[in-house]
């Protein structure tokens, strides 16, 4: 976008001169002049004009995050199915308007609660998602003697 927003700054004599300078096609110049206001007043490291929609839920997101930062000042572990399940909750709290009950008689939320919700509400808040490991963080406390047992075993098996 940074690019865009320069390139439609840069004066030329004619467009395909221009074109030519910044190395892209006559069209996708044309294109970006037709769309200079969008791109003007797009975001800054944003890819894609207009992209960004308003948030449909921002009460229940917003409670739904401080929940998420309780419980991870607490050192607790945080699943997916943990925001879908509290933040069903909180969606109830929020919006009673906007459940209904299924011919089954289960309950249907507005918010679907789906991964793409869930990957925008992470981008939106800024949550980083890490896969869960068993590798410890620390070396055991006798890892010297085994790292040294090791390297002699290695320089023994280097000499035969």
């Amino acid at each position: 976008m940074k690019y865009k927003r320069v390139s439609l700054t840069y004066y030329c004599l004619s467009s395909l001169v221009c074109a030519k300078i910044l190395g892209i096609t006559a069209k996708m110049l044309r294109d970006w002049l037709s769309k200079e206001d969008l791109i003007i007043n797009s975001l800054s490291g944003c890819r894609c004009i207009g992209s960004r929609g308003l948030v449909q839920w921002p009460e229940m997101e917003a409670k739904l995050f401080i929940e998420f930062g309780q419980k991870r000042a607490k050192g607790q572990p945080i699943g997916r199915r943990w925001f879908f399940a509290i933040g069903k909750q909180i969606f109830l709290d929020c919006y009673p308007d906007q459940i209904s009950f299924g011919m089954d008689g289960k309950v249907e939320y507005a918010c679907m609660f789906s991964t793409g919700w869930f990957r925008r509400f992470r981008k939106q808040w800024g949550i980083s998602w890490h896969a869960r490991t068993n590798t410890s963080q620390k070396a055991p406390e006798n890892s010297c003697q085994k790292i040294e047992l090791f390297l002699r075993f290695n320089r023994r098996n280097a000499q035969l």
